[in-house]
Formats: structure tokens, sequence, C-alpha cells
């Protein structure tokens, strides 16, 4: 990776709320949103293209990494609140080039919400709206609803691991236990699943500057989006959910050829 190297910063964004992120790179801001359940997972041959122009962010969100939580339950509202506030404090939230993976995706969708003026690149790879809400989702919003869900601690790791095996089934790989990196509880990350199912704002897409680009793995069943939505749209080939870590230089490259285009 020659000689560049992430380096951990954080900002402090009000008491005791602080948020941390790894940059890197020198030129315009490209801030990185990482999807659920786990911080970025950073390789080398996606980093290196992209850092030879420009400064790279990856935040950890609220709860994440070494990001503390802030007291929030961890809904994607309060996540595209918590980056308003982030960008702010960074002095870029006019410059910010933003790229969400996933559920990264849906939180910058939100962020546009209250950003409708928003008029610089953005990018989403993976979104993973429009799905039918299936039963199982029906039943824990009923829980979570009815506050039943986090007097047992051990039946909501039972629902993060449903969750879970949910998940991967999206990237067409064999279905196993993620790893949380030991710093999210099974509580914010039943509220980060179900607040992205919750979400009814894709027809933002309509009444903000931004116009999204849309990434998606070829083995994904969301790259049907693609077909639906009058939005520039990208496959990954051989590629599932995570085309970042599963072809992190080919896909550094059409983030290239996509912000080029400018």
């Amino acid at each position: 990776m020659e000689d560049l190297k992430l380096v951990y910063k954080k900002v402090h964004i009000g008491h005791n709320f602080s948020l941390s992120y790894r940059t890197m790179g020198e030129g315009k801001h490209l801030v990185f949103l990482h999807g659920w359940g786990y911080p970025w997972k950073i390789e080398p041959d996606f980093i290196s293209p992209l850092a030879k122009q420009y400064e790279l962010i990856f935040l950890d969100l609220p709860g994440y990494g070494k990001s503390s939580s802030g007291g929030m339950r961890g809904t994607v509202f309060e996540y595209a609140q918590t980056l308003g506030k982030f960008l702010a404090k960074l002095g870029i939230e006019n410059e910010a080039i933003l790229i969400g993976h996933s559920m990264g995706s849906v939180v910058i969708l939100n962020y546009l919400v209250d950003h409708p003026k928003f008029g610089n690149r953005i990018l989403f790879c993976g979104l993973p709206l429009g799905e039918k809400m299936p039963l199982w989702v029906k039943l824990l919003l009923f829980l979570r609803l009815q506050k039943l869900i986090f007097k047992f601690h051990k039946l909501s790791q039972m629902a993060v691991d449903y969750i879970s095996r949910e998940t991967q089934k999206i990237g067409g790989k064999k279905p196993e236990r993620r790893t949380y990196e030991g710093s999210v509880e099974p509580e914010i990350l039943i509220n980060n699943a179900l607040s992205v199912l919750e979400s009814k704002n894709l027809k933002t897409y309509k009444s903000v500057a931004a116009k999204p680009v849309l990434i998606y793995g070829e083995k994904e069943r969301f790259k049907k989006f693609c077909d639906r939505r009058k939005l520039p749209c990208y496959i990954i080939k051989e590629a599932g959910h995570s085309p970042m870590t599963e072809k992190p230089r080919e896909t550094a490259e059409l983030i290239l050829k996509i912000l080029k285009k400018d």
C-alpha cells in the first residue's frame, strides 16, 4: 500500500459524546459510512487508488468501533442527524462526497431529508430498501413497541443472530454468525436493522439536489433496483453485498470513474 497510512482521529460532538474516524490522503473529502453490524473492514486495494486523489474519511457510527453511543437507540434517523453534526464539526458540510454501504446508504438518504439542497456527489453501495417487510420483522417491531425485547438480553442476542443470518443471505453467501467487533450492543443492532426497514424516504430522490449513483454486487438481490430506479447504476461482477471487500480494486476504480464524470 506504498507509504499510505490510516490515522485514527476523534471529534467531540457533545458532552460525553465523541465520534472516531480513520483518515488518509489529501484532496476532496470522501466520507464513508459503514453498514450494519460492523465498522469498515478497509482493504488496502480499495483505499490505495482512492487516497492518491482524495482525502478518505471512514466514520465509526455511534456505538461502533471507537465511537461512543451518545445515549442513542441506534436508528438511522439519529445517525443522519449525527452525520450532519460530524460534517459541520469538520467544516466540510458543503464539500464532502458521501459514500454509504448498505445501512450507511440509508443514513445518507435520511440526511438528505433534512438537507435537500445538498448538491455534492453521493454514492450508494448496496442500498437495502424496497423489500417487503417479512413476518419476522413485524414480530420484532411489535416486541420493540411493547418494550419486551430489551428486558431480556438473551432474547435480544437471538434476534440479532437471526437478523444477521437473513442479512448475509442478500449477498448469496453461506450464512454465518457475524463478528460485531465486541463494541455494539444487541439493542443497537436491532434498532439499526429495524429502522432501515421502517425507512420510507426512498421517494426523496425526487426532492433533493443530489442524485445518487447506485452500485450493487452481481450476486446480491438488491441489484434489481437498477431496473427500477431512474438513477445511474453500476454492477460489480462476481461480488455480493460488500464489493468493497470482495472486489476492492475494481470497486475503487469504479468510484474513481464515477467521480471523474463531475
